[in-house]
């Protein structure tokens, strides 16, 4: 009997895809992969099975055809392909979201009128315009600081916190012609959103929800440059921390209302005086290595788990490890000060390195996903955790 099909849609990065075949291979399933035609052509064979389709919201692609043998689960493998890999599914009678959900999970002034509707804190939507009317908006009369960014985006692109209306303006009027993924080469609608400013420390919960219970199973502490492009530099999980009930409550009602029953959710909010404000979240696995540092920390296979929770019980749902877990971070490198950060700290252990060396020549760096250089996975022990946070904090903030 041939193995049972996973299909994963659109991995952006090799090690996505690296981290989706051996999912597969732990759970006993074949991977098969959507990808678009320009990737495809970009990119050297990786010997799996690809379907092509033209462009990830394409129409055409909806009608992508469907791989041979047993088709258990189509899961996306980065933030643009989830509305694709929901319709596949839905077409090839796998578990799907409400396929309705598509604007929900890639416009951000949509999540957060949904978000609204179910009563959780987050940051006031001051205004939302599309790009050619920008010059209505009453830039002058905003209570600052605001934060101004396009309504459909990843990575922080073009998303900046600015202190006063001419820095506002000016980067609303960058976003205007910014309509389309430079590496998917999805569509953007042209808006701009203005949102009220909340501080506080940034976390993502990476949560795996099972006939509609949800789990938190790590919470990730974010490091981000400062101010005015809040980057994401570094990503902290303690594997033998607890999400604070507030946090909890926040991800069960979300997943109640936007009824996902089975799946994982990477939800970003920030913590403010004990009080979590949702940012944005969506039905997919974290990038940036994230799901690395997860597994490193507290032995749990995100990519396992969303593939088994999206097979309707057809694989069967890996171990989810809870043995007190370790405390691993991993840190993007930019130029030749960000090396010896923590080499004086005590008990640090490096697990993983790459481009250290390229790093080294680099005098100044560009802070965004273009400009890294290199990164390293550490170990943190639990004594030095205070201090690696201080030093994440004093690092970050200089970027």
């Amino acid at each position: 009997m041939s193995a049972p099909v996973v299909v994963g849609v659109e991995p952006i990065t090799g090690w996505t895809r690296d981290r989706f075949r051996r999912a597969c291979s732990l759970l006993g399933a074949q991977p098969v992969l959507v990808r678009t035609e320009a990737a495809i052509a970009a990119t050297t064979s990786s010997g799996d099975a690809q379907i092509a389709v033209p462009a990830l919201d394409d129409p055409a692609a909806q009608e992508a055809q469907r791989p041979d043998g047993t088709v258990v689960a189509v899961v996306p493998l980065s933030e643009f392909a989830v509305p694709l890999a929901n319709v596949l599914a839905s077409r090839w009678g796998t578990y799907h979201d409400p396929v309705g959900n598509a604007a929900l999970y890639r416009k951000k002034h949509v999540m957060r009128q949904r978000v609204t509707q179910l009563g959780l804190p987050q940051p006031q939507l001051i205004q939302t315009a599309h790009q050619s009317e920008i010059d209505s908006i009453r830039w002058e009369e905003l209570d600052y600081p605001v934060v101004v960014k396009p309504a459909e985006a990843a990575g922080s692109v073009n998303v900046g916190i600015c202190s006063d209306p001419q820095s506002a303006r000016a980067l609303a009027e960058r976003i205007k012609g910014f309509d389309r993924s430079r590496v998917t080469d999805v569509t953007f609608e042209p808006r701009v959103l203005v949102e009220k400013y909340v501080g506080g420390r940034e976390f993502s919960a990476e949560v795996v929800v099972e006939d509609g219970v949800a789990e938190v199973v790590a919470t990730t502490h974010k490091f981000t440059a400062g101010p005015p492009s809040p980057v994401e530099v570094a990503h902290m999980v303690d594997g033998s921390a607890r999400p604070p009930a507030a946090v909890v409550d926040m991800v069960t009602r979300l997943v109640d209302g936007w009824q996902v029953a089975n799946g994982v959710l990477h939800v970003e909010y920030k913590l403010q005086d004990g009080v979590p404000y949702f940012i944005e979240a969506a039905v997919r696995i974290a990038g940036d290595r994230i799901p690395q540092v997860v597994e490193a920390a507290s032995g749990t296979n995100l990519e396992a788990c969303q593939i088994a929770a999206r097979s309707s019980g057809a694989l069967l749902r890996p171990d989810r490890p809870n043995d007190g877990g370790r405390c691993v971070l991993v840190r993007f490198l930019h130029s030749n000060r960000d090396l010896d950060l923590l080499q004086d700290v005590s008990g640090v252990r490096v697990l993983e390195a790459h481009g250290k060396e390229r790093t080294a020549s680099i005098n100044t760096g560009t802070i965004d996903f273009k400009g890294r250089a290199g990164y390293e996975v550490v170990e943190v022990p639990a004594a030095a955790v205070a201090t690696v946070v201080s030093l994440l904090d004093g690092w970050s903030a200089s970027l």
